[in-house]
């Protein structure tokens, strides 16, 4: 059965009044309140709040996304079956707001066949989610459409399997068409050419990339990967040790693009 990030993050959101005793628009007016100076920080402090990691992360990057939701176009908030209503009364108990403007009361044969109620209003969605703001984030493939395969590798992470779920999601998020194909050790990202290869163990995982002539800084490191590696992924050329979902950023997540870009044209 596949995830439909959609409706997790329509329940996350429609719940989080009840669960927590502050809507989205209130939690995210508590971070600007906090002015941290990093991503790392509102994590961090959001848990300290009582949210677990992936909550507290959801949150962060809806706030980073200017308060737009990630996967969840703001108008679907809006896009709820109305509360069922009671029947309209008889027009002679019907409150004077909807005539007080003629300029005498409607005679009792003119509401013989009523007008339609006014639609009910929809339920109140914070404003930070509402805000113009650049499109959303595309939805990431789900996991359950990676093949059967793909999971065999990524268990031998063991521990670092959450976060090796979780880097590849988020490289479909950016790059909707790539393609991960696995071999031994290893998962290679194709778009259609190799351009990258995350690399297996449970130790850590290690993300390559080929970027070329690009320059050897922070984060990245020289590639060094065993043979076999490279032979499969198209020799990388840089790489980055991932211990920490916290890694997983926008600055990755463009060096991934940039690889991509790269070898793809």
């Amino acid at each position: 059965m596949s995830t439909d990030w959609v409706e997790k993050e329509r329940e996350f959101l429609s719940g989080l009044k009840a669960d927590t005793g502050r809507d989205l628009g209130e939690w995210l007016a508590l971070i600007r309140a906090q002015q941290l100076p990093h991503r790392n920080d509102i994590i961090d402090w959001l848990r300290q709040q009582g949210f677990t990691f992936s909550r507290a992360s959801w949150i962060e990057r809806i706030h980073n996304n200017g308060g737009r939701p990630i996967y969840l176009d703001p108008a679907d908030l809006l896009d709820r079956p109305p509360t069922p209503r009671a029947p309209a009364p008889p027009s002679s108990a019907r409150a004077p707001a909807t005539v007080e403007l003629a300029p005498t009361p409607p005679a009792p044969q003119t509401q013989a066949t009523p007008s339609p109620a006014p639609p009910q209003a929809p339920p109140p969605v914070p404003a930070a989610a509402i805000a113009p703001s650049p499109p959303p984030r595309r939805e990431p493939a789900p996991t359950a459409s990676v093949p059967t395969e793909l999971d065999a590798v990524l268990a031998a992470a063991k521990a670092y399997r959450p976060l090796a779920h979780y880097v590849l999601r988020e490289i479909q998020v950016v790059l909707p068409g790539v393609v991960m194909r696995p071999h031994q050790g290893c998962v290679v990202l194709a778009n259609p050419r190799h351009f990258a290869v995350l690399v297996i163990s449970a130790k850590d995982l290690r993300l390559g990339l080929d970027l070329g002539e690009a320059p050897v800084a922070d984060p990245l490191e020289r590639a060094r990967f065993p043979a076999a590696i490279t032979r499969a992924a198209g020799e990388p050329t840089h790489m980055v040790v991932l211990t920490d979902a916290r890694q997983v950023d926008d600055t990755l997540l463009a060096l991934v693009q940039a690889a991509s870009r790269r070898v793809n044209g």
